[in-house]
């Protein structure tokens, strides 16, 4: 390397190629963390616990049923469970074809145990409010499985919030992908200088803003009139916390024709228990909603093509903005990459900005089995073939 006076220096460069031989059909990743509570997780049925959430051995107990009917898998190699600290290689997701990351988090949080390392937005530039762009920079390791032909299914709770930076100052909604994924928190945003583009949500995922649905006695979305930025909206007000109104998440209604509605299973919205319907349901993302395009200047009116609505919100009141809005939904940013390794298909990836695991298995399998084996088509077992 000769700089601009003609001293010459000498750097080494290591390059590390990973092949990506997708020789096994699916992996199981739990990044759910349902267990570490300090003071321990009861479980569903446990009467103290409410049904707040499914203890580590029911969450896996859920996915291995949602997977049964897959041939070949093996649990021993294909379920894989995360911890604090510890990493997932990129050579053990180069090994599947397809992957399923289930995650838990909550709301301006980083509880998932790793999957915000996996995808996290990363800086392109040093003159930003989160600090210096310097040393080695972690590749985006679900983009890179995506463009070698992998597909994968992001599910849980508040899945896509966690590429959001942490900063001192908490997120406004809408985030806009485009835009505000460098700590770019305030004032008029630059149209010219779009710090998104490379970005695995906008990118990869497609998408164009993120909001909540979440029971809270406040307005659904900020409509201060502080600036135009805020993307106002002429939105009903929320009833306190408590009341039969809200805009929680009771049921996935479909916006695909092949998927069914999904309702919340009985160990967490029974009454008396945390979600119970008639009193409040889950708080989830919401994706691209037509509520920001309406009234944000810095909205596309329409999504991206490759931006494709499975499920929306159903919530108690239908007069929310937020009901029937896109909860769930298939990317096709890569689906014309197909590996060239046996039994490779074209195939989008997907989206779930809701826990499975909260609702009835007997409505989740058959949408869990479409992306299976109608998109990513897997093989299923022949003692199944007729179901």
């Amino acid at each position: 390397v000769i700089d601009n006076s003609g001293f010459c220096s000498r750097i080494e460069v290591k390059v590390n190629i990973v092949q990506f031989s997708l020789e096994r059909n699916l992996l199981v990743v739990d990044d759910f963390a349902a267990d570490d509570n300090p003071l321990g997780n009861p479980g569903w049925n446990n009467i103290l616990g409410k049904g707040v959430l499914p203890n580590d051995t029911e969450h896996d107990a859920f996915w291995l049923s949602m997977v049964e009917n897959l041939d070949g898998f093996d649990p021993a190699l294909d379920m894989i469970a995360t911890s604090q600290g510890s990493t997932i290689p990129l050579t053990k997701l180069a090994m599947y074809k397809s992957i399923i990351w289930s995650s838990y988090s909550s709301v301006d949080t980083r509880t998932a145990n790793q999957l915000p390392e996996l995808y996290r937005y990363i800086l392109h530039r040093s003159s930003t409010g989160s600090g210096t762009v310097s040393g080695k920079v972690t590749p985006n390791l679900l983009a890179l499985t995506m463009a070698a032909g992998g597909h994968i299914l992001i599910t849980g709770q508040h899945p896509v919030q966690n590429v959001i930076p942490r900063t001192a100052i908490t997120p406004r909604f809408p985030f806009i992908f485009l835009y505000e994924l460098e700590d770019l928190q305030t004032g008029t945003p630059d149209l010219d200088d779009p710090t998104g583009t490379a970005d695995f949500a906008y990118r990869e995922l497609c998408l164009e803003t993120l909001d909540f649905a979440l029971m809270t006695n406040r307005r659904i979305r900020y409509t201060g009139g502080l600036s135009p930025y805020y993307c106002q909206v002429s939105a009903a007000v929320r009833s306190q916390f408590g009341s039969l109104r809200d805009d929680t998440m009771r049921e996935a209604l479909p916006l695909d024709a092949n998927f069914p509605t999904l309702r919340l299973r009985p160990e967490c919205s029974a009454p008396g228990k945390a979600y119970d319907p008639a009193v409040k349901g889950l708080d989830v993302e919401v994706y691209n909603p037509q509520y920001f395009a309406t009234f944000c200047q810095y909205v596309p009116v329409s999504p991206r093509s490759c931006f494709q609505p499975i499920y929306g919100l159903g919530n108690f009141d239908v007069n929310e903005p937020t009901y029937n809005q896109p909860v769930a939904f298939f990317t096709s940013a890569y689906a014309d990459r197909v590996a060239e390794v046996p039994g490779a298909v074209a195939a989008r990836s997907a989206v779930f900005g809701f826990a499975p695991v909260f609702f009835n298995p007997d409505d989740v399998r058959p949408a869990i089995e479409y992306i299976m084996f109608n998109e990513w088509k897997l093989p299923r077992k022949s003692t199944t073939a007729s179901n």
